[in-house]
């Protein structure tokens, strides 16, 4: 859950526009392996587009992604 600070949206350090609340996904990728997150929480700019998330949440989700690749890129390694 987010505390009151991070429930308001800030100002887009790219083009100085009010962010919004939305739903997105982030994909990332290494050495051939790509991982999709869908369903992230994210403050997104509607003029450029520009996206962020909060940092609890960012923390966690790259932890996770980095495990995933991590494995991935073991599993590859032993095949």
């Amino acid at each position: 859950m987010m505390d009151n600070f991070t429930k308001q949206p800030r100002i887009c350090t790219e083009c100085k526009t009010q962010t919004q609340w939305k739903t997105i996904s982030l994909a990332y990728s290494q050495d051939k392996i790509e991982v999709k997150i869908s369903g992230i929480t994210a403050m997104v700019c509607p003029n450029c587009g520009e996206e962020y998330i909060p940092g609890p949440q960012a923390i966690t989700l790259s932890k996770a992604v980095d495990e995933i690749l991590q494995i991935g890129l073991m599993e590859k390694i032993a095949a």
